[in-house]
């Protein structure tokens, strides 16, 4: 029977290794014989002719023997894959070691026939990094991408504007451009104004330009929907958008603004957005006040639209560095779906102005109008909460996993003021205000504790009736949680009457050196047992108390302790300290 081709394969790549092998011994051997002729021919010998033969035998069966590697080579299975398979093996490959955009460049040293088929293949070309000095690269890339659309990211400042004189004849195929390093340079912005002021760029889709504000004022890089009629993400910060480029920003997918000044009104704004029916990311910071500024006093509301804007992709929102009327405004123009994230953060100039203006309700829709702008308030996956107010006054909201980053963040800030821990009881009520119609378990509160009452915490159990996990980070004491927790509704008298809140609760954890006393170990264990006796008890306790005298450190080891692991399943004590 002949043999299968697999077979003749092997016979073949036998072969080529006993031949190789017999070249390469023969090369050892016509070198010895040079050494040896070399070092015994007198001063005055003329056998050169000789030598030279030798060397010239020497050189072709060094070439014959390349040759047959490069045929072994061309045999192995990787290298029998049609080139535009192979190609694209190279195009997905991963390198952990390298960090740049282009892993298979390694790949050429390899051998012959992957250098070669990389330096033909255009598509592993096209992403060209632009790091400092290496303007060669550049060329290099565009030279090997032939007529391919490229993508072009500047991870350097020096030679950018060089860079960017580079791409002007290749402007047409510019598929993404990318420089997010806060340019000042002069000439930079000369060459990005020439860029798109004169240049087509009919393929571009992706644009992400941030400048850093300088002397120079207002920076318009002459954008227009006629040169870029195929933008589907920009992303721009610190640039002027005047009213020619409305049309820019029409059609897009993701839409990034930062700091950026226009001449836009806000229903110009709101119409851009109207057009944009695939939108799916919104980043805006610091660019609605520039609006805000504009239209005169903040203190006029803003008329919301009669027909709500419906955004039915938009998966993210993010909105910060804004004042909250401006951020209401466009909440209010807006309706968005039920699975999305939003980030709102908004800028206040005193903290005063937070309790002032109802806290994170400012820049929220009324009740008629919220559950229908933001529908997410209502979902059911909303199922954690976290109220901080350490350093910051925010809520965020999302799924159970602690590995998924929240869904919601509603925060409020002022520049150089950290002293809100006395504004945590309004962040209580906010809360309840916006969350009333999540379903949470699990409730975080970051704060001092000493601001909340115990009516402030029994609004909250009553609110959220299905918590299942409470944690709090406080360096102060927790009494009004345990005392909330055994009254429930009623007071000392009627407590047997009284409904029992959050009859699911098996989980409390006290973080952040809680101020134990006699106080606050009698109100825990009082609350334990009424809540056994209902038929509610604790699985895990987790404390880390500091006690204010040893006696009381030594009452908890010997009392308090052992009555503790009587009523909850697991006591844990943790930063267990005088």
């Amino acid at each position: 029977m002949g043999q299968g081709p697999l077979a003749l394969r092997n016979d073949l790549v036998d072969q080529i290794d006993r031949e190789t092998e017999a070249f390469a011994t023969q090369i050892q051997e016509l070198a010895a014989t040079e050494c040896v002729v070399l070092s015994n021919r007198p001063d005055s010998s003329d056998d050169d002719f000789g030598i030279f033969t030798i060397v010239e035998h020497l050189d072709r069966l060094d070439a014959e023997r390349r040759a047959l590697l490069t045929l072994r080579n061309s045999h192995q299975p990787a290298n029998r894959l049609p080139p535009e398979l192979l190609a694209d093996v190279f195009d997905r490959y991963e390198d952990p070691d390298d960090d740049s955009s282009l892993p298979w460049r390694r790949l050429r040293l390899v051998c012959r026939h992957w250098n070669e088929l990389i330096l033909a293949t255009p598509m592993l070309w096209r992403t060209i990094v632009i790091a400092p000095k290496a303007t060669a690269w550049l060329d290099l890339c565009l030279r090997h991408s032939c007529e391919a659309t490229v993508d072009v990211h500047f991870r350097c400042n020096g030679v950018a504007n060089l860079a960017v004189r580079h791409l002007f004849p290749h402007a047409h195929r510019l598929r993404s451009l990318r420089l997010g390093h806060g340019y000042r340079r002069k000439q930079l912005i000369l060459m990005l104004r020439k860029l798109f002021g004169k240049r087509d760029l009919p393929v571009l889709e992706v644009l992400q330009c941030s400048v850093a504000r300088n002397r120079y004022g207002k920076i318009d890089l002459k954008l227009s929907s006629q040169r870029c009629p195929h933008i589907q993400n920009l992303s721009l910060g610190n640039i002027h958008l005047p009213l020619e480029t409305y049309s820019i920003l029409c059609n897009l997918r993701e839409l990034s603004l930062t700091k950026c000044s226009t001449d836009l009104t806000f229903d110009q704004f709101l119409a851009a957005l109207a057009s944009c029916p695939c939108l799916e990311d919104i980043y805006l910071s610091g660019f609605l006040k520039d609006i805000l500024l504009r239209r005169g006093s903040s203190s006029t509301p803003f008329a919301p639209r009669k027909v709500p804007i419906v955004l039915a992709h938009l998966h993210d929102i993010h909105i910060t560095d804004d004042p909250p009327s401006a951020i209401l405004a466009l909440l209010q123009a807006l309706h968005l779906p039920s699975k999305i994230r939003a980030i709102l953060s908004g800028r206040i100039e005193w903290d005063d102005d937070i309790e002032m203006a109802g806290g994170l309700t400012s820049f929220l829709p009324s009740h008629p109008l919220r559950l229908a702008a933001l529908p997410v308030l209502a979902c059911s996956a909303i199922t954690r909460a976290t109220v901080d107010v350490f350093g910051k006054f925010e809520i965020s909201a999302g799924a159970i996993p602690y590995d998924i980053s929240p869904d919601l963040e509603f925060a409020l800030y002022s520049p150089g003021r950290t002293d809100l821990d006395h504004l945590l009881p309004l962040a209580f009520r906010n809360l309840i205000d916006i969350l009333s119609a999540a379903p949470l378990q699990k409730l975080t509160v970051i704060g001092e504790q000493d601001a909340l009452s115990v009516a402030d915490w029994i609004d909250a159990l009553t609110a959220f009736p299905l918590l299942e996990s409470i944690s709090t980070i406080s360096g102060s004491s927790v009494s009004s949680l345990w005392v909330a927790l055994k009254w429930g509704l009623g007071d000392t008298a009627a407590a047997a009457d009284a409904p029992m809140l959050c009859p699911n609760l098996s989980y409390v954890d006290h973080q952040g050196c809680v101020l134990a006393t006699h106080a606050l170990y009698g109100d825990i264990l009082d609350s334990l047992r009424e809540r056994r006796a209902r038929g509610a008890s604790l699985a895990t306790l987790v404390l880390s108390p500091f006690h204010e005298t040893w006696e009381i450190y030594d009452a908890m080891n010997t009392t308090y302790r052992p009555q503790l692991q009587a009523l909850v399943g697991e006591v844990h004590f943790g930063g267990n300290r005088c």
